[in-house]
């Protein structure tokens, strides 16, 4: 009974085990700064801990002669491993907060953190050679229940991983979900060291032979190839997933969940464990890994043409990820499962004798772990500095195949040896289509031409209407430069991160924006993100800007601007521009210079590590690294966004600068414009470029940049008192899972929506703009062409109908152009024009214009006005349910305004 409840603990402490790893990866994730990094180190260290906790483990269990006194000291590993997650949290806001992590150099990177995870790692190695020396009752029984110790701990893995990255990390943070499993291994641990068990180890049972042609050496390789292999096909399929479905949280934990799963049931399913089975097994492994990488192009139209067939739900998006983890599944669980089994194979075939149980298995899982550690670090991270991801695949399953062919020459498997050497033959011309890797699918929501063809042919053939000009599976990213009749785009990740032509007005006034607030000469600016460059090189010709630091931490970005100099005015070599190969938190913490501007323009938040950058301990960082009367401009999108993440950064830009103003860019693009000052009015155009830049968007002058502005300081103020926090920070991300809800949604936040319109006015009585009205007159944003349009800055923001209302207000006198006009702030309040509205429709009975005025007085929030409009409502046929409709919405809105007032 005792021994059956060790299984169910082994259980809970493999769970433990992955969940430290999710929570782990996260935190690596906000030092390193990549994701790719961050998951292939978490992987390569957490092995390289458990090899050696496996090998010392394995010589520790030699020493105890007594079952309880073995099982009294594991209990202390558990206690131990759970202090350790307890205490870590601070212990990582040390080392993250110093200086030592500022730096985007990866040896470094794997040292500190093998500091950090190498000693509970090793703790965790533990379980297994302890296990196997205690609970065996019998020679006959070590190689069966090891099986079942290794799978019982990896399915707890397993579970472990879905919990944590599904449930624990979005509800409760990294932070106290740390905790939470640190105390359940702290609990764990009581179990183990009050224990009462009887009997000896298997250090006092009699000696074992086991008769196989293999050498411990040679079974010590297989096991070193079996766990660089496994290992190196998860890393890569961390970048493939990356690529179908988008680079946001649910990339790492899917991937590592299959392959636990597969190498857990792997391992629990195998019975007889001979070596006709054992050759058996490790072809189909071989066979199988290869077709998950046939299949691989072909995943993003699969899922794409579900996608497309569902409508945005949150029961669509649950039944989705469902499907598609179901597909991912169906590729990659067989062959992870067979290499799953080659690891028990070989310590089944391993002579032991009655020193060497807990030994043997140590050195074995040793000698497997440093394979999965340099599988992970060479194929899944420094390979990419040479190779793309399908020649790095097909130099993998080579190697495969060939090892695959000693293992069964040895055997004597000739047949077995001829089909492996066909297929290692057959692997470098297998054909593997990067079409949708160029440009992922993943955002596409509605059925187009490409959707329910034939997948083979559709996938194979080339792409038409735009040309690829650049593909690289960098270390951090994959980035394609892309060409089509309009211009060019920049895709990361399978997703476009900006279009020369499309986002030149919202690239422009990122830089523009803030350039013409500040008066001063000499001034120094950065910018975070590089996407099409086209900021930093508009940046570089504008006069007053002296010095420019471009902060990018992926070398394929980098390398891409070369395909882009034409656009961004080959800004690399300007003699202002300063790169830095860094993550943002690293550059910043070591700021060079103090700056007058600092433009953010990362990624979407969906994006995982990007999240970080909308966080108040971001904005911290930032603040110190700017001047006086500096100013941060913070872009974001209001498509796939809901109130709550808006709010989110809202907040937390608040809690951090006392002016936050919002300016639309274009149509469902806006930037924060941040700063301890006031800046009032503009600098003059300094030079010819400048002059061209803001005709090139119909802008004219500085002063007419005021007519992109969405909401004031004073609003953005009053939205940052009266919204909740969700509590976005570093170690809560909680936009990160809000934001990929919302992508899927396709939920848009409409920039006006910020704010009802009796607040607005209350808050700004009259308009700002009213100067600029003869401008907006002559906008007519059907005479341009679609390129014309997209550099049009009127037109981006979608005022392209307010020419026609202003015509109406100024003409015929239109009531609803006048609400519209005044609620974004074109024209004052004008009091002469309403009252004489309401004589109107007095003398002409029109009791839909007296409502309209009505409506308009509440939205002023002239509730003197609108009362005396309520009482002469008896000179028109009204009904008594139309008063008591008007009622309510004076008496809902009159509230409203006197809990408000307090704010205004």
């Amino acid at each position: 009974m005792y021994l059956r409840l060790c299984y169910a603990v082994i259980f809970i402490t493999g769970a433990c085990s992955l969940s430290y790893q999710m929570i782990w990866q996260r935190y690596l994730n906000l030092m390193l700064g990549s994701e790719a990094r961050s998951s292939t180190i978490i992987v390569g260290v957490f092995l390289l801990g458990l090899a050696l906790g496996y090998y010392l483990f394995g010589k520790v269990a030699k020493k105890y002669k007594e079952r309880h006194e073995l099982l009294k000291m594991y209990g202390f590993v558990e206690l131990f491993t759970g202090l350790y997650a307890v205490l870590f949290p601070k212990a990582f806001m040390a080392v993250f907060e110093s200086s030592i992590t500022s730096t985007n150099n990866f040896f470094v990177h794997l040292l500190i953190s093998s500091v950090f995870l190498i000693v509970p790692t090793i703790l965790m190695g533990a379980t297994i050679p302890c296990m196997t020396s205690i609970i065996p009752g019998s020679k006959n029984d070590v190689g069966e229940d090891h099986a079942l110790i290794y799978g019982v701990n990896t399915l707890g893995a397993f579970i472990g991983t879905l919990i944590c990255s599904f449930y624990f990390i979005p509800e409760f943070g990294y932070d106290l979900s740390l905790t939470i499993f640190g105390g359940i291994n702290i609990l764990v641990s009581i179990f183990y060291i009050f224990n009462q068990l009887d009997g000896v180890t298997n250090v006092q049972r009699e000696r074992m032979i086991h008769e196989s042609r293999y050498s411990k050496k040679s079974l010590y390789v297989l096991g070193a190839v079996a766990g660089l292999v496994t290992l190196s096909i998860e890393t890569l399929y961390f970048r493939i997933f990356s690529l179908t479905m988008g680079s946001s949280f649910l990339v790492f934990p899917i991937i590592v969940s299959i392959f636990v799963l597969g190498i857990g049931l792997g391992s629990l399913s195998l019975k007889e464990q001979n070596e006709k089975h054992f050759w058996r097994d490790i072809t189909l492994a071989g066979i199988l890994s290869y077709f998950s990488f046939v299949a691989a192009p072909f995943l993003p139209l699969i899922l794409s043409n579900v996608r497309v067939s569902l409508i945005s739900n949150s029961f669509t998006y649950i039944s989705f990820h469902i499907f598609a983890y179901s597909v991912f599944l169906v590729v990659l669980f067989p062959a992870v499962f067979f290499m799953g089994r080659i690891l028990p194979y070989a310590y089944s075939f391993l002579p032991k004798d009655k020193d060497s149980f807990g030994y043997d298995v140590g050195l074995l899982y040793l000698f497997n772990t440093l394979g999965c550690f340099v599988g992970s670090i060479l194929f899944g991270y420094l390979f990419f500095y040479l190779f793309n991801i399908d020649t790095i695949f097909k130099i993998l399953l080579t190697f495969l195949f060939l090892v695959s062919i000693w293992v069964l020459k040895q055997g004597d498997r000739n047949k077995l040896v001829v089909l492996v050497l066909l297929m290692a033959l057959i692997t470098p011309f297998t054909p593997f289509s990067r079409k949708h890797h160029e440009l992922g699918l993943f955002r596409v929501k509605s059925p187009d031409t490409k959707h329910y063809k034939n997948i083979f042919s559709e996938t194979m053939s080339k792409r038409e209407g735009r040309e690829t000009l650049y593909l690289n599976d960098g270390p951090n990213t994959t980035v394609s430069v892309m060409k089509n009749s309009f211009g060019k785009s920049i895709v990361v990740n399978g997703k476009s991160d900006g279009h020369t032509q499309f986002d030149f007005t919202t690239v422009s006034l990122l830089t523009i924006l803030p350039y013409f607030k500040l008066k001063s000469e000499n001034l120094k600016s950065a910018i975070i993100g590089i996407g099409t460059g086209m900021t930093a090189g508009i940046t570089s010709q504008l006069e007053r800007v002296k010095t420019i630091d471009v902060v990018e931490i992926s070398d394929a970005i980098i390398e891409a601007q070369k395909f882009l100099k034409e656009e961004n005015n080959d800004f690399l070599n300007s003699p202002k521009v300063n790169l830095s190969k860094l993550d943002a938190f690293q550059f910043f913490k070591n700021a060079p210079h103090k700056y007058d501007y600092i433009v953010s323009e990362p990624s979407n938040p969906w994006v995982l590590g990007v999240e970080n950058l909308y966080t108040g301990y971001f904005y911290k960082l930032i603040k110190k690294s700017m001047t006086k009367e500096g100013i941060l401009v913070q872009w974001a999108h209001t498509y796939s966004m809901n109130e709550k993440i808006i709010n989110s950064i809202i907040i937390n830009l608040q809690n951090n600068f006392n002016y936050v103003e919002i300016y639309e860019t274009a149509d469902g693009d806006i930037c924060f414009l941040s700063s301890d000052y006031k800046h009032d009015g503009y600098a003059p155009v300094a030079n010819s470029y400048e002059q061209t830049l803001l005709d090139r968007m119909a802008l004219k002058n500085p002063e007419n940049l005021e007519l992109l502005q969405a909401l004031t300081a004073k609003e953005t103020a009053f939205l940052a008192k009266i919204k909740p926090d969700i509590g976005h920070e570093i170690t809560t991300p909680k936009i990160s899972f809000q934001n990929h809800y919302s992508f899927w949604s396709g939920e848009d936040y409409k920039v006006k929506e910020f704010l009802s319109p009796y607040i607005a006015r209350s808050l700004n009585h009259d308009s700002f703009k009213n100067r600029f009205l003869d401008i907006l007159k002559n906008v007519d944003c059907s005479k341009y062409t679609d390129i014309e349009a997209s550099e049009n800055a009127y037109c981006k923001v979608g005022y392209k109908n307010y020419a026609v209302l202003l015509d109406g207000y100024l003409g015929p006198n239109d009531v609803f152009a006048y609400s519209v006009l005044r609620k974004n702030k074109f024209i004052d309040r004008n009091l002469e024009y309403l009252n004489s509205k309401t004589e109107e429709a007095i003398r002409t009975k029109n009791k839909k214009l007296y409502i309209d005025v009505f409506l308009e007085y509440i939205k002023e929030a002239m509730f003197v006005e609108a009362q005396s409009m309520l009482s002469r409502l008896s000179i028109f046929e009204t009904t008594d349910e139309e008063k008591i409709r008007l009622n309510g919405v004076y008496k809902q809105h009159y509230s409203s305004y006197q809990i408000l007032k307090p704010y205004l």
